[in-house]
């Protein structure tokens, strides 16, 4: 890790005379490393932080995706003793308040090394101001020092710190204070210049600074080795050399002040091959895009570009890749530049050796041979790591402390909403970004059908059937896919059989996880998206099981008797009285997270595919154990359905799932979106709401003012009380607390 006074310039890196920290982490048992890892990477999620609603948010979760290479060394960190990593942001304690916390007071002499200073020197005077007693010589290039103002006499000397590395005449682009008291020394370097704005300020001009702050021998040898200590045996310069300092800085300030072209970000897009750009209000108008490449040379040009809420789109296809920034011109007029940026490339070079490895199980469930059982226990093992429990105890965390900090936040001065905004306002957040986790539930939820695209019609390139290759001599042949799984001596139907019960003790140790929650409340978020990701796998096996190599086999990879159970059991812990997990997640944003609609789609999923469906006519006279069934089923959907209703993403994946996972005839096609298209319009009818009817039957919907304002299915009227499902167990209540509801249908 690097901090240090360099820029992220050829410059700053191998031609300026800069100062730099080399801190190498060696394991997670490295206390010191690990402890400036902690607070160097808080500082750098607190500043990523800031750049929301000014940078895009694909771009900020790419970065702070790198926290996944991060969290297992700093996991155990604990305070260092006498090395700290110190960071200064407009809305924090300033650098100079965090330095006298940590600097004894007994200080003899100040040495201070910088190339920009404020007006005010305010720096200098404050250091004054905190340790009386010191001698201050700031050290500077009379050639190229940036310091408009004039040193107020008695404060500092200021002394030419050429003379201390006559061998390098570069730019002295370095900055550093040296306290020396003793043993009790301290030297700090780092980003800060010695002005204003990076050491003092609180306000909003603050900057946003790092440095790093040794105390005792390590300062004393690192002020030896860099030649700082030299300052103090330095003459000062002359009042003439001050002048012309102050001179030449205001004249270069004044040639530097003509406007700056404007620079706009752009994220690439490589699903869609869009190019996004997000345009500034003041932006003067344009008519053409030149996108240019890693050494800016031109690729293409796009004419007469066409921008809509503030995004310009641009459909670059093939060469997104290639474009590395773009100019936006009005004829021959630059207008603004734009810094390409590529999300799902830093996040694919961000996975960690694990997350490789998921992606490649996962990818064998597709392959044409091989012991896919292997991939099954593989997944289980990501899934109930303890390493699982912690990434989302820490994503939750992260979570709570960004809507704590937002509710703080100073009230508007209106509450009228743009009608612009309304859909930014209803966007679900998402709550795991990072962790192994994460990654697997990314590549189940998005990706896992790159790779497992499956021929269900039994026929070749060519479309022809087994018994059409007959006899047929093709030139190109093409070769079957390779095998990512090793090589196995068992026949396909005892793999189908091994992957059953591998889908089985997966079922089963989700279920006991689900019941461990009970007692366990620190683990309630944990468990849910943990129950997503197994959701997930079994629906990509019963995608599977339409593939020609496991239909053969006649078993079915996960079989209906663990589905149903998985299926059951999920809801009583899910929206039972006692737990209700779900509204670990639910409840996490007011305007709902990804994960509560992942969960809600891939429930409705399982419900289709296990046959189920509601029963609009109830037959109050036929047998008990034939309606109890029917009743909570409906129960499950009067719970389930409605929000997705009326999310057209989550209605799309539904349907996709759907049609994955049914049978590839026209016949089982229709029957499915049949029943889509009945149990979404039973979702759009409870959607508004509901009203009284008065009319309390079996089957029928009810709630308890004042104590279950949400609907529940009528279980049993017996005499004067009223029993309903409430997914764990059968509550009742007198009749005459009782009310009677139906959908608010809205004609």
């Amino acid at each position: 890790m690097l901090i240090g006074s360099h820029n992220l310039t050829l410059s700053g890196f191998g031609y300026n005379r800069e100062i730099s920290n080399w801190i190498e982490i060696g394991s997670t048992k490295d206390g010191d490393g690990a402890a400036i890892l902690a607070a160097a990477w808080r500082m750098a999620r607190q500043w990523i932080e800031m750049q929301r609603g000014k940078s895009a948010e694909p771009l900020l979760d790419a970065a702070l995706a790198l926290g996944e290479f991060v969290n297992p060394f700093i996991v155990n960190a604990v305070p260092a003793g006498n090395v700290f990593a110190l960071a200064h942001s407009p809305s924090g304690t300033s650098l100079i308040d965090q330095l006298a916390e940590r600097v004894t007071s007994n200080v003899q002499r100040i040495g201070v090394i910088g190339a920009f200073f404020d007006t005010e020197l305010a720096l200098i005077a404050e250091l004054k101001k905190r340790w009386p007693m010191a001698e201050i010589v700031v050290g500077i290039d009379p050639e190229s020092v940036q310091m408009p103002g004039s040193p107020s006499p008695g404060v500092a000397r200021y002394v030419d710190a050429r003379h201390l590395w006559t061998d390098n005449k570069n730019y002295l682009h370095a900055k550093a204070i040296y306290f020396e008291a003793g043993q009790d020394s301290a030297f700090v370097s780092g980003s800060a210049n010695p002005s204003r704005p990076a050491w003092i300020s609180q306000a909003s001009n603050g900057n946003v600074e790092a440095v790093l702050l040794r105390i005792g021998q390590s300062a004393i040898d690192t002020a030896t080795e860099v030649g700082i200590c030299g300052l103090f045996d330095l003459d000062s310069v002359g009042e003439e050399v001050l002048k012309n300092v102050k001179t030449r800085t205001a004249i270069e300030r004044a040639s530097n002040e003509v406007d700056p072209v404007p620079l706009l970000i752009g994220i690439a897009n490589h699903e869609s091959g869009n190019l996004d750009i997000t345009l500034r209000a003041d932006l003067m108008s344009f008519d053409h895009v030149v996108l240019l490449g890693a050494d800016m040379e031109e690729i293409s040009e796009v004419y007469s570009p066409v921008s809509s809420d503030g995004v310009l789109r641009l459909s670059v296809k093939d060469e997104l890749t290639l474009v590395r920034a773009c100019s936006l011109y009005s004829g021959t007029s630059l207008v603004a530049r734009v810094m390409v940026h590529h999300p799902s490339v830093i996040s694919a070079r961000a996975q960690s050796t694990r997350q490789y490895q998921i992606r490649s199980a996962l990818n064998g469930l597709g392959s044409t041979e091989g012991d896919i059982s292997k991939v099954i226990a593989s997944v289980q093992r990501v899934i109930f790591s303890d390493d699982t429990h912690r990434e989302v105890t820490a994503a939750m965390r992260s979570h709570r402390e960004k809507e704590s900090k937002q509710a703080d936040e100073i009230v508007p001065d209106t509450l009228a909403i743009s009608v612009s905004d309304l859909p930014k306002e209803k966007k679900k957040i998402r709550l795991l970004k990072s962790g192994d986790l994460a990654y697997l539930l990314d590549v189940l939820l998005r990706r896992i059908r790159e790779g497992l695209e499956l021929s269900t019609s039994e026929t070749d390139s060519s479309g022809r059937t087994e018994e059409e290759r007959v006899g047929q001599e093709d030139e190109d042949v093409e070769n079957p896919p390779v095998s990512m799984l090793p090589a196995t001596s068992l026949d396909d139907s005892k793999i189908a059989q091994a992957v059953a019960s591998r889908a089985k003790s997966l079922t089963n140790a989700m279920l006991a996880q689900l019941k461990h929650a009970k007692k366990d409340t620190e683990r309630r978020s944990s468990v849910v998206f943990q129950l997503i990701a197994v959701l997930a796998l079994v629906r990509e096996l019963r995608y599977l099981d339409k593939s020609p190599r496991w239909k053969k086999t006649g078993c079915l990879l996960v079989a209906e008797g663990d589905r149903r159970r998985l299926f059951d059991e999920s809801l009583i812990h899910l929206l039972g009285g006692d737990m209700r997990l779900f509204d670990s997640i639910e409840l996490a944003s007011d305007g709902g997270t990804e994960e509560g609609v992942q969960l809600r789609v891939l429930l409705l999923w399982l419900a289709w595919d296990l046959g189920d469906e509601l029963t609009d006519h109830i037959d109050r006279l036929g047998e008990r154990k034939e309606l109890e069934p029917k009743l909570r089923t409906n129960a499950a959907f009067l719970k389930l359905m409605p929000p997705i209703s009326c999310d057209m993403n989550a209605r799309a994946d539904l349907k996709q799932s759907i049609d994955h996972t049914v049978k590839p005839t026209p016949e089982a096609a229709e029957r499915a979106n049949i029943w889509l298209k009945r149990h979404l319009r039973f979702g759009v009818e409870w959607q508004d709401g509901y009203v009284e009817s008065g009319n309390l039957c079996v089957g029928g919907y009810c709630i308890v003012p004042g104590k279950m304002p949400e609907p529940r299915v009528i279980y049993e009227i017996s005499g004067g009380t009223i029993c309903f499902w409430d997914f764990d167990r059968v509550r009742r209540f007198e009749r005459c607390r009782v009310s009677a509801v139906e959908p608010n249908v809205v004609n």
